[in-house]
């Protein structure tokens, strides 16, 4: 996400508001386009669907992949995980009193506002985070271990521009960027030369034509920010490009999912907990795997959960403000499995939480394994549910 980072830079903003604020939309830029579209386009559950079946992939898939994908088990830090699963929780109770009790399947203009201000309170604790995790160790006595510091030592470098050679390098080793080529927009590589097992060759291919629609498009109109071109007009065009195409792909990606659920017969929600939630949360995982394979098993955690504090908090609270705004009324929510859905999401909240506590902090491949299997779960149960209901 070169473009933010140069935001970030030029707006000279910690890192830790960074990746609270601009970093966040970048990775959940997916999930919170959805539930726009999904919201004033549609009409229907699938950008709610698609919040909540994100941060159950968020707590389980992700997390899982990282531990699987790493090297080594990934040792966390008591203070990150509980300040962002603290304001995840708060954000789920936060919704079944306003949506549960206050006012059942509404929300009020200044509900939607609380959620937004309660999110503000999270970029507060990012801000402060050094200051507060310094007095809970105080208060509770907390230290980490030899090898956890060392990891946490080893895995501070951690850097995002790394995302896109890892996962090329991890589909085909036979895609290669060419510098120049890329700085002007262009696919590298006309057709990938045959070198390797036949089977990998063939992998390359196919995803070279799955990607050359989208990468010459984009690299034709997002104009590139790379070292000494990064001028504010270039990098505000470069940005605003970034958020059309998001935007764009969202709406044909809800849509096709809309139309596919009618023809088989599922309901948009289910749609959005399963199949748009997976292809929303690429980014998170793309990066959270990345981490944990630097050793940075903090960064792939808080990457995790904190993008479902996002979703929660302003991929819910934001489009729900504008609408309760724009139509003057409460905006009303036609999910039959709301409350379902939210003691879902806090479950899995806990289930992790007991995990992590139960392991003394570390993240061991079985662990990855036990995660995965509940997401697996997790689809078997929403699938049951919505044939009943």
């Amino acid at each position: 996400m070169p473009v933010l980072e140069i935001i970030v830079q030029k707006l000279d903003i910690t890192p830790d508001v960074a990746g609270a604020t601009f970093m966040a939309v970048g990775t959940s830029a997916p999930e919170f386009f959805t539930s726009i579209i999904g919201i004033f386009v549609f009409k229907n559950d699938v950008g709610i669907g698609t919040i909540f079946g994100s941060n159950i992939l968020n707590h389980f898939v992700i997390i899982g992949f990282s531990a699987l994908f790493s090297s080594k088990p990934l040792f966390l830090s008591w203070f990150p995980f509980i300040r962002d699963s603290t304001f995840y929780v708060l954000a789920l109770l936060f919704l079944f009193i306003i949506v549960g009790l206050h006012s059942p399947n509404t929300v009020e203009w200044w509900e939607a506002l609380l959620l937004l201000v309660l999110f503000g309170f999270y970029v507060l604790a990012q801000k402060y985070s050094s200051t507060l995790e310094a007095k809970w160790d105080l208060i509770f006595h907390t230290t980490d271990s030899p090898e956890h510091r060392r990891q946490r030592t080893r895995g501070a470098t951690f850097d995002s521009s790394k995302i896109t050679t890892v996962t090329v390098e991890d589909v085909s080793a036979d895609l290669r960027v060419n510098k120049q080529d890329e700085e002007e927009g262009v696919l590298p590589e006309p057709w990938p030369v045959a070198r390797g097992a036949p089977l990998k060759l063939l992998i390359a291919r196919v995803v070279w034509i799955s990607i050359f629609p989208f990468a010459f498009m984009m690299g034709h109109t997002v104009p590139s920010v790379s070292e000494g071109r990064s001028s504010s007009c270039r990098v505000t065009a470069s940005f605003v490009m970034s958020v059309f195409w998001i935007a764009l792909l969202s709406y044909f990606m809800v849509d096709w999912a809309t139309t596919v659920g009618i023809t088989f017969g599922v309901s948009p929600l289910l749609m959005g907990l399963t199949v748009l939630a997976f292809g929303t949360s690429v980014p998170d995982t793309i990066a959270s795997v990345i981490a944990a394979r630097q050793g940075q098993g903090d960064q792939a955690v808080s990457n995790a959960v904190g993008s479902c504090v996002f979703n929660m908090l302003v991929g819910l609270g934001f489009p729900w403000l504008v609408a309760a705004l724009t139509y003057g009324k409460p905006f009303e929510i036609v999910t039959e499995a709301f409350d379902i859905n939210l003691g879902i999401n806090l479950l899995a909240s806990f289930v992790v939480s007991l995990s992590f506590g139960a392991a003394k902090n570390v993240i061991h491949r079985k662990t990855g394994v036990f995660f995965v299997l509940c997401y697996i779960c997790f689809c078997f149960e929403e699938v049951y549910w919505d044939k009943k209901l």
